[in-house]
């Protein structure tokens, strides 16, 4: 039996991001997808072929669009792999400001009872 080993729930928040640095590179131009959330971490999706070893810092922001904010997030790898195109990241949060936290974490479990109360039908 495969056992859960996250200790945390993960909710989807799908939040476009701006990758500002890794290993040092600044402004690199990836096209980066904040996935999913839980309270110590989020899976980053980014639009490039790389690998990143486990240790490496990663930091981003991401835009609030409903306050108009935009928050720093600064992470560090704890698995990546390949898929297709892209590259899936898993980061846990090193440092986030409080209110951002909150917000991706509120808006994860916002779509997540959304779904619980209207499921989608098969088609």
């Amino acid at each position: 039996m495969n056992e859960e080993k996250r200790k945390y729930l993960r909710f989807e928040v799908l939040v476009p991001v701006d990758l500002v640095e890794f290993e040092g590179i600044a402004g690199e131009d990836a096209k980066a997808i904040l996935d999913n959330v839980s309270r110590e971490g989020v899976r980053l999706v980014l639009g490039m072929h790389s690998s990143f070893g486990q240790g490496t810092e990663i930091n981003f922001t991401f835009h609030n669009a409903e306050k108009h904010q935009s928050f720093d997030v600064a992470g560090e790898v704890v698995w990546s792999k390949p898929n297709g195109d892209k590259v899936e990241i898993g980061l846990r949060i090193k440092s986030i400001e409080k209110t951002a936290k909150a917000d991706l974490l509120e808006l994860g479990y916002s779509r997540w009872k959304e779904e619980q109360t209207n499921p989608k039908k098969p088609s």
